[in-house]
């Protein structure tokens, strides 16, 4: 908690915000870096939960929402705050019904028009009335519900509802917390995008910016995101890009003595690419059961003082 403010957390906690009580939070005048975001959030939660317990006898339950553009950080932040407070997650992405919205299989799915709205209602209605209630469960490759899993009343003091659609005003009064996370992929992408299309002598770049490329990509971000991401009372600004090593490969050569830099060059002569050299012990470790499946395996550098574990994994459409 070190990382944590104390004049964020006053401002977090100060009455201005409230309804009375003290209840309700204000919003954090700037933004913060995912890790700021994630122990104010903590914080808060368990404020809330402090709070309603003295009002409710404990039967309240505590909402959150995260929201935010699609690759910004909203999952691995609802579940690293799950982590620590032990709360329910709830995926907006479960939500999504192909038979709204959408009229062929090749358009975009993830808009508002898609989300089963009405579902979400009722299940945040069973949980703050403190009854099981059967969510959704959606895959996304075949585009369609494959069934349901039930959220037991008891596992539920405290639910995370993460999604892009999340902070939209139809399920404001269900939150009692609104966190929204910027940047990462998304705003990676973005520029990404626009740089390649600006480079395209057919791109018509005279017209191009940034902003026809975010409606280009994310069609329902300015209308159904981005209008609820103000006033959150968190607002996080992820600079975290867990893509970013596809973009800008890192590559190891390994060997015994001082390698050939020249030839090295001449390989990579279509990369601008910057090069150093360490000293280090690599140990390799098959992973036990899997004899014969050469992508199991671990390799454990050891450099400078410093541990590195490196694992193979496939990357496939939809992971």
């Amino acid at each position: 908690l070190d990382t944590a403010d104390e004049s964020l957390l006053q401002e977090l906690f100060s009455e201005k915000g409230g309804h009375g009580g003290g209840q309700a939070l204000a919003p954090i005048s700037k933004s913060l870096s995912f890790d700021q975001g994630f122990v104010l959030a903590v914080r808060a939660i368990q404020y809330l939960r402090k709070v309603k317990a003295k009002k409710r006898g404990g039967k309240r339950k505590v909402v959150i929402g995260i929201g935010g553009p699609g690759g910004s950080g909203k999952t691995s932040l609802a579940h690293k705050i799950a982590c620590v407070v032990g709360c329910a997650v709830v995926s907006l992405e479960n939500y999504l019904d192909a038979s709204k919205g959408v009229k062929a299989k090749d358009e975009n799915l993830e808009t508002f028009e898609s989300l089963d709205a009405a579902l979400l209602k009722a299940n945040l209605d069973d949980i703050l009335k403190g009854e099981d209630t059967d969510t959704p469960l959606f895959d996304l490759q075949k585009r369609e519900r494959i069934g349901f899993r039930t959220l037991k009343a008891s596992d539920c003091s405290v639910v995370v509802v993460e999604g892009s659609f999340a902070l939209h005003q139809s399920f404001a009064q269900y939150l009692d917390m609104r966190i929204s996370v910027v940047g990462g992929v998304h705003y990676n992408l973005v520029k990404r995008v626009f740089r390649d299309l600006k480079k395209s002598k057919s791109a018509g770049s005279e017209d191009l910016n940034e902003n026809s490329v975010l409606q280009s990509i994310f069609s329902s971000y300015k209308e159904h995101v981005e209008p609820h991401l103000k006033g959150a009372h968190i607002m996080v600004k992820n600079d975290f890009d867990h893509l970013a090593q596809l973009r800008e490969p890192l590559y190891i050569l390994k060997a015994k003595g001082e390698p050939d830099m020249d030839a090295v060059q001449h390989l990579l002569s279509s990369h601008d690419f910057k090069h150093s050299t360490k000293k280090g012990i690599d140990t390799h470790i098959r992973v036990p059961g899997n004899e014969g499946r050469l992508k199991d395996w671990l390799r454990i550098s050891q450099c400078g003082g410093y541990y590195y574990v490196t694992f193979c994994e496939w990357l496939a459409e939809g992971d």
